[in-house]
């Protein structure tokens, strides 16, 4: 994570650094689960969220100073999808966050995954989505209404392709009134962001987001 510009909120960066959880699905491996299928980590938060608790635990137990959320892939969409009626999905989404604290973390993180995890196509490494910009901003409207109401120190929103859609999402936060956030862009090349913008025009664009305290390359 590079380019800090913000004043981050207190707490939030330790010195000399910060230290990040790693990759959930790992984790999940390693207790003896596989995730698989269109919601892939969200699938635990239905089916087993003990085991989710127990996964971020095992990274604040490394010495991890933040834990992200298990939210990536998550959405009211795709729990409907999955089977669950409007509530509980909303109910499902809405836990990630509590499920996060349960690990004792001294900062939990908020994961924005992009339209495209929520396709679970791969479109997230390509940046081309059939759905329109209105569609793909009512679905982060919908995801995010719930989440800022969780009340996470932070957003964490990851593997974004394109500036547009960057923008979209950084657009609700500040619109909501959510806390401060990270954004990293998925890269196709070591200039150019999956959607092929140079990644310093992207970084230079998404700067002007009052609550961005970081950018940087997933």
């Amino acid at each position: 994570m590079s380019g800090a510009r913000a004043t981050a909120p207190a707490g939030l960066f330790r010195d000399p650094f910060t230290v990040v959880d790693g990759g959930l699905s790992t984790a999940f491996e390693e207790l003896g689960h596989h995730p698989d299928g269109a919601l892939w980590t969200a699938q635990l938060v239905v089916d087993r969220p003990e085991v989710v608790v127990a996964a971020h635990r095992r990274f604040v137990d490394a010495g991890a100073d933040v834990v992200i959320s298990s939210s990536y892939q998550a959405s009211i969409e795709g729990f409907e999808r999955a089977g669950l009626d409007a509530t509980a999905a909303r109910a499902a989404l809405a836990s990630t966050t509590e499920l996060a604290r349960r690990s004792g973390a001294d900062v939990v993180a908020a994961s924005v995954g992009p339209y495209g995890a929520y396709l679970a196509d791969g479109s997230e490494y390509r940046g081309v989505y059939t759905a329109s910009w209105a569609e793909v901003r009512a679905f982060h409207r919908r995801r995010l209404e719930v989440l800022v109401d969780t009340g996470p120190d932070v957003f964490a929103v990851e593997t974004v392709p394109t500036v547009a859609e960057a923008e979209i999402v950084l657009d609700e936060l500040d619109r909501l009134g959510a806390p401060a956030s990270w954004l990293t862009f998925t890269c196709r090349d070591a200039e150019s962001t999956c959607g092929g913008e140079r990644f310093a025009d992207a970084v230079a664009t998404v700067a002007a987001a009052g609550s961005l305290v970081a950018v940087g390359v997933n």
